[in-house]
């Protein structure tokens, strides 16, 4: 697989963790991952564990022209502060990241406390100095999330810069 490249996942239930290892590139363009045109690809979190504090169904560390497109996502949980289920996972580093008309519900909390969190879509710029950059989220659907004390679509950066403020 490598940049331009298109996957398209036929309709159906995936229970799976996905991540994604690869990136597109400005000369080849970007490595798309949707759902086959007319059918809808669903990842589906019931009965899997969150293995790692916090982790998404989709996970994307620092990759970069990339497009995920057309997936419904759904029931992730947890019972656990220890543990956070998300939907879609960015983080690290990398730009040119596009997430487009996906439907994603039903990512849940029931672990009580200040401690308990669940989100739909995080996107956590991890490797300072390097930025998640040129991200567009556009026409997904975010609902019936449990988010305990957190977010349903969380971004976060480990430092800012604004210009001539530096």
């Amino acid at each position: 697989m490598a940049g331009g490249d298109t996957v398209s996942v036929r309709g159906g239930i995936y229970r799976e963790h996905v991540n994604i290892p690869v990136s597109g590139n400005s000369a080849a363009g970007y490595t798309t991952f949707q759902s086959y045109p007319g059918e809808t690809a669903i990842l589906d979190g019931t009965g899997l564990d969150v293995p790692d504090g916090q982790y998404g169904l989709f996970n994307i560390g620092s990759q970069s022209y990339l497009i995920i497109q057309g997936f419904e996502i759904r029931n992730y949980r947890t019972t656990s502060t220890k543990y956070v289920p998300v939907g879609i996972n960015i983080y690290g580093a990398g730009s040119n990241l596009q997430i487009l008309n996906n439907h994603i519900h039903h990512i849940k909390t029931s672990a009580r406390g200040c401690n308990a969190n669940a989100l739909g879509l995080a996107v956590y710029g991890t490797q300072e100095p390097d930025s998640i950059n040129n991200l567009t989220i556009s026409g997904n659907e975010i609902d019936h999330l449990t988010t305990g004390c957190s977010e349903t679509i969380s971004t976060r950066w480990q430092r800012a810069v604004l210009r001539g403020h530096e």
